[in-house]
């Protein structure tokens, strides 16, 4: 694989650091946009399961909003309203020994960038050939990314999911079935109406469902306001779902919210389409749906309590597996030493 590294590169630094007890990286993260969603979290995921290392975010669009600057931990230096030439230039300042391209287009990338090994992690489909021959390791977030973008599946690196909050499951399991959507703002997927067929007939499978959407209302029209809507502050309440019903027909490469879910005992029953499809074993831990009946039918076996409880611990254990930080960590030092 081609690169951008040159003779002053520090990739034997990142090899003899990654493999040290004590870590002493310097990293340097690469968003397109600073905004809320799965590019981003994943960063937030990152950084988070890097604490021993400098790290910092850079970010094209021109501020950071409350919503995304609060996911990021507080030692974070974060910049914005950097283009490609600037970019450049507080690389080169700042001197990292890592750059991690998230799923940045080649034509964003700079030409000269510092000595720091480039890495680039795809998140999406799209044409990411040109930038994956700039950088010196490239990942991407699942299988079925892997296969639209006709790389080995040796490229896979699932992305940490940190754990959200918990304040406990609900107990009033008897009169009250919690469920609720995670969805990005200002996003198509909060308005297909497959996923209102399949509320109507989870509603109707399961008269005791009480469904919360979470999400910001930045960017989205009034009249996408929705029934039981809180906002994004208010995440942590996955924590007490009985499940996430997430069933658009919107293909996610990987579909964080389902490991997000998982990692709190919430029983994911998301779309089979795209990289969900991989994380869940239908009836295991989690189900996956095509048709109004499958969610019915998904909700008619969680109605026993007992039944609910064994999806639910089995989800945690599937979402902690795929998910975890120190996972995910020593993989990514282990391959960016490689």
């Amino acid at each position: 694989m081609s690169n951008a590294c040159g003779s002053n590169c520090r990739c034997r630094k990142v090899g003899v650091a990654a493999g040290a007890k004590s870590m002493s990286l310097r990293i340097c993260f690469i968003n397109n946009v600073c905004a809320v969603g799965g590019t981003l979290g994943c960063t937030a995921s990152m950084c988070k399961a890097l604490p021993d290392c400098e790290r910092m975010v850079f970010a094209f669009t021109a501020e950071w909003r409350p919503e995304p600057k609060s996911m990021m931990p507080p030692d974070v230096l974060l910049e914005c309203g950097l283009d490609k030439n600037a970019l450049g230039l507080k690389l080169r300042e700042w001197k990292p020994d890592v750059v991690v391209f998230q799923n940045t287009n080649s034509n964003m990338i700079p030409n000269d960038f510092g000595s720091g090994m480039p890495i680039f992690y795809q998140h999406s489909a799209f044409n990411a050939e040109p930038s994956r021959k700039r950088c010196a390791k490239s990942f991407v977030v699942s299988k079925w990314l892997a296969k639209k973008a006709g790389v080995s599946e040796e490229l896979i690196l699932y992305q940490p999911v940190d754990k959200p909050h918990e304040v406990g499951k609900h107990t009033d399991r008897s009169h009250v079935r919690l469920a609720g959507r995670i969805a990005t703002p200002g996003s198509a997927k909060w308005k297909h109406e497959d996923y209102w067929e399949h509320l109507v007939a989870a509603r109707a499978a399961e008269p005791r469902l009480h469904v919360e959407f979470v999400g910001s209302t930045h960017d989205r029209p009034e009249s996408w306001m929705l029934p039981g809507h809180i906002g994004y502050e208010h995440r942590y309440r996955v924590s007490t779902w009985d499940y996430m019903i997430n069933t658009c027909s919107v293909e996610e490469s990987y579909g964080r919210t389902v490991c997000e879910a998982q990692r709190v005992g919430c029983v994911p029953i998301v779309s089979r389409r795209g990289g969900q499809v991989e994380q869940i074993e239908h009836g295991f831990d989690g189900f996956l749906v095509e048709t109004p009946t499958d969610v019915q039918e998904a909700l008619n076996q969680l109605k026993d309590d007992k039944e609910l409880e064994r999806i639910s611990t089995n989800a945690r254990r599937s979402g902690d597996e795929r998910g975890g930080l120190l996972k995910w960590r020593t993989e990514f030092l282990k391959r960016i030493a490689e």
